[in-house]
């Protein structure tokens, strides 16, 4: 029987939160890590001998010796995506190979006409802030059971081949329509039409050449093919422990995130059973990574109700863009939005996961606000009551107004402490507060952007 093999490291916000620098340091410590949602829209970053480092598909216990990855089931693999972020390691002398790589035979592909057909919508006033990797297509195809796998290309490549030629076709009669569309609109200025038009020619006709360069990428990700299911149990049997590692975060999960803002995979706890294919008995510790202060790359302001709107506060906690800690998007580049620690959003995120232990990044960061921050403990319903763990829907966050209690920061750089017992006193007061409202462990906090820059509470001090 499979008891406690499992652990999971997992995202508690709406995305970047900075989970990919403990993600790495934890899989040091595990012979497997598991990647068990979503596709190249995700992207962890991490330091790794000194330099920085991406990753979107590929699990970050890669650049650890002996670990074996995988990309389990329920994931989104852009052949073409991948291939490219192995080759980009390969470069920086990172070796990823069917030893230390493994996706699973019936993994879903993104297919070039998902991705033609994101970006087409993207153009539209239809668009919905997508990073324009296919990934809501290519659920949808999922989800009707006329998706393509890895098996599938495999077994019948030339059924795949008609597959992917009819959808782009498909695509370039919408382009047609699309075209007809932007002609006629009388509300675009003449740039912009001009440069949709650009846009949109630029994307036609291209079915050929994108089955050849898709077949060969896929062609060549059958290296890394297995089935993980067995893979996996075979493993467990023996007494191995695996790392499951979540790609978006609990905010975006497609039946508990804030919905309609959600991503196309489940992002929880109980995805990462499907995923993988294990029961509960297997899960082990569950660590929640939230950051401080909260950050988001897409979406509406108003699915972010603790959204910082004084835009000299936002610029100074954003930081830079060249810099590691910068609120920027890694898969992106766009600009996030940034605000107040959540904690409604956090009671229901831990209570979804079952989160036994909390992770925090970026308390070097809170001073940043200047001589006090906020902390969101509640929010207030149109009936004037509290409401104390957050509702998952926009419809009902926008009729709320989170209610704030004002924590005093501190002056003193904490970026070399590595015991809790050292911080300032107000950060320490901060921490204590945050587990008091939650009622779950800290053991882990980042201060600052380098992996060896965190306080492990974990270990005697």
């Amino acid at each position: 029987m499979i008891e406690r093999q499992v652990d999971a490291i997992i995202g508690l916000q709406m995305g970047d939160e900075g989970k990919g620098r403990f993600a790495h340091q934890l899989a040091a410590n595990y012979p497997m890590v598991a990647r068990f949602n979503g596709g190249a829209n995700a992207g962890h970053t991490f330091s790794h001998n000194g330099r920085e480092v991406n990753t979107h598909q590929i699990p970050s216990g890669i650049t650890h010796e002996g670990v074996v990855n995988l990309i389990t089931i329920s994931s989104y693999v852009d052949p073409k995506a991948l291939l490219e972020e192995a080759n980009g390691l390969w470069e920086i002398g990172i070796p990823v190979s069917g030893r230390n790589l493994k996706v699973s035979d019936g993994a879903n592909l993104v297919l070039p006409h998902h991705i033609m057909r994101d970006n087409i919508r993207e153009l539209s006033k239809d668009g919905q802030g997508s990073t324009g990797r296919g990934i809501s297509f290519v659920g949808s195809d999922k989800y009707e059971r006329i998706g393509v796998t890895l098996n599938d290309f495999i077994n019948d490549p030339q059924l795949v081949k008609s597959r992917v030629i009819e959808g782009i076709d498909g695509v370039n009669r919408s382009l047609d329509e699309l075209f007809v569309s932007v002609m006629e609109d009388d509300d675009l200025e003449d740039s912009n039409r001009e440069q949709l038009l650009e846009n949109i020619c630029n994307a036609v006709g291209v079915a050929n050449l994108e089955w050849a360069s898709w077949k060969e990428a896929t062609g060549e990700i059958r290296a890394y093919e297995t089935d993980t299911f067995e893979f996996i149990h075979e493993a467990l049997g023996k007494g191995q422990t695996l790392l499951a590692e979540g790609a978006q975060s609990s905010g975006l999960d497609i039946e508990h995130g804030m919905r309609p803002e959600t991503t196309s995979s489940h992002v929880t706890i109980g995805g990462a059973l499907s995923s993988i294919g294990v029961g509960p008995r297997a899960i082990g510790e569950v660590y929640g990574v939230a950051k401080l202060p909260k950050s988001r790359v897409g979406g509406t302001p108003e699915s972010f109700p603790t959204r910082i709107t004084d835009e000299e506060i936002a610029a100074r906690i954003r930081g830079n863009a060249g810099d590691i800690d910068g609120e920027y998007g890694k898969s992106t580049g766009r600009e996030r939005m940034v605000g107040w620690l959540d904690l409604p959003e956090l009671r229901r995120s831990v209570l979804v996961n079952e989160v036994t232990q909390l992770v925090f990044t970026k308390l070097d960061c809170i001073p940043r606000a200047g001589d006090y921050t906020q902390v969101a403990t509640h929010f207030v319903g149109e009936d004037g009551q509290p409401v104390e763990i957050a509702p998952n829907f926009v419809s009902k966050v926008r009729k709320m107004k989170p209610e704030y209690e004002q924590l005093p920061t501190w002056e003193e750089d904490i970026s070399g402490v590595r015991r809790f017992d050292e911080l300032p006193e107000n950060a320490k007061a901060y921490l204590e507060f945050i587990k008091s409202q939650l009622g779950v462990e800290i053991t882990m906090v980042g201060v600052g952007p380098e992996s060896e820059q965190f306080i492990d509470m974990r270990v005697a001090t």
